[in-house]
């Protein structure tokens, strides 16, 4: 039963680590990213606003230069999101692509779609760590079988984890397509 609880706070200590790290990642890169001026970019600026406006969004989350070695866009962040774009990619594309791409990634803010994903790998920790711990406490075995009951346990956990997160991925970003071409009647540029 030992054993069985101190996987499970290990589980759990390694997904706060893991969300500590994120948060570092998330902060040092924010800090060290530039934000589009409106000097310098008032076109671009002018469509982000109205396209947080068209998808529901209060106020436009920031706007940062993504760097070249990244993706071209993307959102990070999970309380305050912020949108990454390459000024590259916002040279290159024309209004109507320009304006899909950033529709696309404010309708992953709206959605709080990475709030979600935290929310999904956190249930595979949580829920093991109460199933271990609420087991654990009217149960006796030998020791064998507690080596056996993590092992199965641990694997059919981490197969879950894999496919359930990497079918929660492919299905927000096809919604969010759904919902861009809905907002703004463009698929094709999309």
């Amino acid at each position: 039963v030992d054993v069985l609880r101190t996987i499970s706070f290990i589980l759990f200590g390694l997904w706060l680590g893991k969300l500590l790290i994120h948060i570092v990642l998330f902060t040092n890169l924010r800090r060290s990213t530039s934000t589009f001026e409106a000097d310098e970019w008032p076109d671009l600026l002018r469509l982000y606003t109205d396209l947080t406006q068209k998808t529901g969004l209060r106020r436009p989350p920031a706007l940062l230069k993504a760097g070249a070695l990244g993706p071209p866009i993307f959102t990070m962040g999970v309380l305050k999101p912020v949108v990454f774009l390459s000024p590259a990619l916002a040279r290159t594309l024309d209004e109507k692509e320009l304006s899909g791409a950033l529709t696309h990634e404010l309708v992953h803010v709206k959605r709080y779609d990475n709030a979600r994903l935290w929310l999904l790998d956190l249930c595979f920790v949580a829920g093991p760590l109460l199933m271990i711990q609420l087991f654990a406490t009217d149960f006796t075995c030998r020791p064998g079988d507690v080596v056996t009951i993590a092992g199965v346990g641990l694997a059919a956990v981490f197969l879950a984890r894999f496919a359930l997160t990497s079918f929660y991925r492919n299905l927000r970003e096809h919604s969010c397509d759904d919902r861009t071409v809905a907002l703004t009647q463009a698929p094709v540029d999309l």
